[in-house]
C-alpha cells in the first residue's frame, strides 16, 4: 500500500476551504498543493480550481495513467496546473495539463481527469511509494455548448473514476484511501460563476504495474 504522511502549510484565505501542501512518503520526499490552478503557484489565492482526488502509485507513469484512461477518455482540453517539489534539493516544478474526459456531445456531461507528474521524468518518485502520479476529478456539465454550463463535484466524479479503473480496467483500487485534506462541502464558489465545490477530502488510490 502506498505511503502518505501528511504535514500542513498554513495558507491565507482564498477558493479552497482547506489550501494545504501535502508531503509523500515517510521521509517526506516530495510534496504539492492539494488542488490544482490556474497559475501553479502556492499563494493561498482565488485561482486555484479543483481538488486533488487521485493517487496512482507502484509502477504509475504519465504514459501509463493516460493508457489506461484513453479509451474511454481520450478528450484533452483546458490547462490547468499544479505546484510539486522534491524536497532534497532538486528543487520545484509547476506541470500543466489538460486531462482526459470523455468525448462532447450536445449539451455534454463530461467527466474530466487531470493528472500531473514530474515533466522532466513523466512520474513522481517516493521511496515507499515507487513512482507515482496525482490527478485532479470534476464534472464539465454543458460546456460550451450554449446550454447553462457548470462544472464541479470533484468528489462524485473520483467515485466514477475509482469504478472505471476497478471494474473496466482491472486495476487494483482502493477508494478513499488517503486523507488529503481538501474537504469542501457542496457550495457554489463566490468569485468563479459556475464552480460547485463538492469532495470529501479523501483520495482514491490505484495500483499501476
Amino acid at each position: 500500500m502506498p505511503v502518505l504522511s501528511l504535514q500542513v502549510d498554513t495558507a491565507s484565505a482564498g477558493t479552497p476551504s482547506n489550501l494545504q501542501v501535502l508531503y509523500y512518503g515517510w521521509n517526506g520526499d516530495n510534496w504539492s498543493d492539494n488542488y490544482d490552478s490556474y497559475l501553479g503557484i502556492y499563494s493561498g489565492s482565488d485561482d486555484y480550481d479543483w481538488p486533488l482526488t487521485m493517487f496512482f502509485w507502484g509502477n504509475a507513469t504519465e504514459s501509463k495513467v493516460r493508457s489506461e484512461l484513453t479509451p474511454t477518455y481520450p478528450t484533452h482540453y483546458g490547462l490547468k496546473y499544479l505546484e510539486l517539489s522534491d524536497r532534497w534539493g532538486y528543487g520545484w516544478w509547476v506541470d500543466d495539463d489538460g486531462g482526459n474526459k470523455n468525448p462532447s456531445g450536445t449539451c455534454p456531461t463530461n467527466i474530466h481527469v487531470r493528472i500531473y507528474v514530474d515533466s522532466a521524468y513523466g512520474y513522481n518518485w517516493s521511496q515507499e511509494d515507487g513512482t507515482f502520479v496525482l490527478g485532479s476529478t470534476h464534472y464539465d456539465v454543458e460546456e460550451g455548448s450554449g446550454c447553462p454550463e457548470w462544472f464541479g463535484l470533484s468528489g462524485s466524479a473520483e467515485a466514477n473514476f475509482a469504478n472505471y479503473f476497478d471494474y473496466t480496467r482491472g486495476l487494483m483500487t482502493w477508494r478513499n484511501q488517503w486523507d488529503f485534506s481538501n474537504y469542501e462541502s457542496p457550495h457554489w464558489d463566490a468569485t468563479q460563476a459556475g464552480h460547485f465545490w463538492s469532495n470529501d477530502g479523501y483520495a482514491t488510490a490505484v495500483y499501476i504495474p
